[in-house]
């Protein structure tokens, strides 16, 4: 039993070990990319009057690169949270749509600019639902990535709608698929 105690007491040491170096690692890695983001856009913005088209090419890319790095960063450390059970899942009531329109506006720029069709049908303007914010935004904004990234051309659909007592949102593309 007491070495059961013990192995246990490392365990849990591990874990809290393994979360801790995730949660600084995330911090060391987030912290100067903000800083580079924030300064890009601010030179983006100083030279967006001259015409430079390789230029605004190479500031896409940053973008889109600095984008890729953050969300991978949040990602490992929502899985360690998850793994370890330590993610706290806060429900409050949240308008559930306007949560969507935030994520679908924020990938509508890049979703146009590839000449997809983006197509957006809700029957509820406020709709209010129980729910963990966060963990819905990341929801919403993985597969409307992934709608983004793996369509190489057609449309993306997202439609919401209440059917009896449930809310149903639905992502459709015309993209590669996923596995049975």
């Amino acid at each position: 039993i007491e070495e059961l105690n013990i192995a246990k007491e490392k365990a849990e040491s591990s874990d809290k070990l393994k979360t801790q170096f995730l949660s600084q690692i995330s911090h060391e890695i987030r912290t100067p990319l903000n800083g580079i983001i924030t300064s890009l856009s601010c030179l983006q913005m100083e030279l967006e009057d001259l015409e430079l088209p390789d230029l605004i090419t190479d500031f896409n890319k940053i973008n889109v690169s600095s984008e890729r790095i953050i969300r991978t960063v949040e990602l490992i450390l929502n899985m360690s949270e998850v793994q370890t059970g330590s993610y706290n899942v806060q429900k409050e009531n949240i308008n559930i749509t306007e949560l969507l329109v935030s994520a679908i506006e924020h990938y509508k720029r890049k979703i146009v600019k590839r000449g997809l069709e983006l197509v957006v049908n809700f029957d509820q303007s406020e709709l209010l639902v129980n729910i963990d914010k966060y963990s819905v935004e990341q929801i919403f904004a993985n597969i409307i990535d992934n709608a983004n990234k793996f369509t190489k051309k057609g449309k993306i659909e997202v439609k919401l709608f209440v059917e009896e007592t449930s809310v149903l949102i639905i992502f459709i593309d015309t993209g590669i698929g996923m596995e049975e």
